[in-house]
């Protein structure tokens, strides 16, 4: 699925992660979990972007490659991806649970500029 960003909403993600400079250039992949497990993890390839980020419970960004449960989902954003080509992703949970890619085609993602693909995956 794609979603379509505006330029307001890149400034306000490249404000509050003031580690990076988001470019309305590039795309953005979110990759959302549900049911979330804490600790669960993804990747994307190619894997040029910038360290994903997660959102805590109170909604704050967290630098970090894996995924807070809260509500029983959790989302990994990876910014700064090239826009123009695909993607593809792999999703893994921590020791004792596991987590796959829920789409029913899973295989390649659309990227394209100033929006968010949104890769579905599901833990256990």
């Amino acid at each position: 699925m794609l979603y379509v960003v505006t330029d307001e909403d890149i400034q306000s993600v490249d404000a509050e992660l003031d580690d990076r400079t988001i470019s309305t250039n590039d795309a953005i992949v979110e990759v959302y979990f549900d049911p979330a497990v804490t600790g669960a993890s993804a990747t994307i390839n190619p894997a040029t972007h910038d360290p994903p980020f997660t959102l805590d419970a109170d909604g704050f960004l967290q630098v970090q490659g894996t995924v807070i449960e809260v509500e029983g989902a959790g989302d990994l954003f990876f910014t700064s991806v090239p826009a123009g080509g695909t993607i593809t992703a792999n999703v893994a949970g921590p020791s004792g649970t596991t987590c796959q890619v829920i789409e029913s085609d899973p295989g390649t993602y659309p990227v394209l500029a100033k929006s968010i693909t949104v890769v579905y995956a599901a833990c256990q």
